[in-house]
């Protein structure tokens, strides 16, 4: 499967709150394609995404952080934007428990 075949599958497990599913294919992502810098992004949303609807905060915050470390250190443009944001909004949600 394409990344992006993997990724689909992953949200279609999400979405049929397949939980454990949804992380392999987000982690399958990961595993072979880790020069794809957009779709490991993508991905690793994703996956803080699935733990704060699991409502596990302590294991999406550090993913978000890294999110947003990676944006900070990363000339504008170079990486997909939205990632960016919706890292901060999680991360807001996290913050204001």
């Amino acid at each position: 499967m394409t990344a992006q075949q993997l990724i689909q599958q992953g949200q279609t497990a999400f979405e049929h709150s397949d939980y454990k599913l949804s992380l392999r294919y987000y982690n399958a992502v990961l595993e072979r394609f880790p020069d794809d810098r957009a779709v490991c992004i993508e991905s690793k949303y994703e996956i803080g995404h699935l733990y704060m609807k699991q409502k596990k905060y302590e294991a999406a915050k550090p993913i978000f952080q890294e999110l947003l470390d990676l944006y900070a250190n990363t000339l504008p443009g170079e990486l997909p934007p939205a990632y960016q944001k919706l890292a901060q909004i999680e991360m807001e949600k996290i913050e204001k428990r």
